[in-house]
């Protein structure tokens, strides 16, 4: 059972006493066991550890993600992986993905105003 997940109700007390509760985290070495792409793990594991996320990365949604690229190619398989994200969260999975995928480092306010900086010198 998964407690407090959408579209499931509480146990009540007397159910839940006739049952033995065990809470299990995700396993880094079982998905590396499943031949999941280690770049992939390390999207999942900086997507589990995010404030902003709240879509769970599920083990099957690796798996998933990884076929998708073996038969699709890794647009479609990206677009897949990102789409069972909340609209609001995919701009982080994004990020994320071409942070750890595609080795692109996220451009700050800082960098920014370095870079206009940086223009206005060479043009001067």
């Amino acid at each position: 059972m998964n407690p407090d997940y959408e579209g499931t109700k509480p146990l009540n007390f007397a159910l839940k006493d006739r049952f033995r509760v065990i809470y299990l985290e995700y396993n880094d070495a079982v998905e590396k066991k499943l031949n999941i792409d280690t770049k992939m793990l390390d999207v999942a594991k900086k997507l589990r550890d995010s404030e902003e996320i709240f879509t769970p990365i599920s083990t099957r949604g690796l798996l998933f993600y990884t076929e998708d690229v073996k038969t699709y190619g890794d647009k479609v398989a990206r677009a897949c992986f990102m789409n069972k994200f909340d609209t609001s969260e995919q701009p982080v999975v994004k990020e994320i993905l071409e942070l750890i995928l595609d080795n692109i480092q996220p451009i700050t306010g800082d960098e920014n105003e370095n870079n206009a900086e940086q223009d206005e010198e060479n043009n001067n």
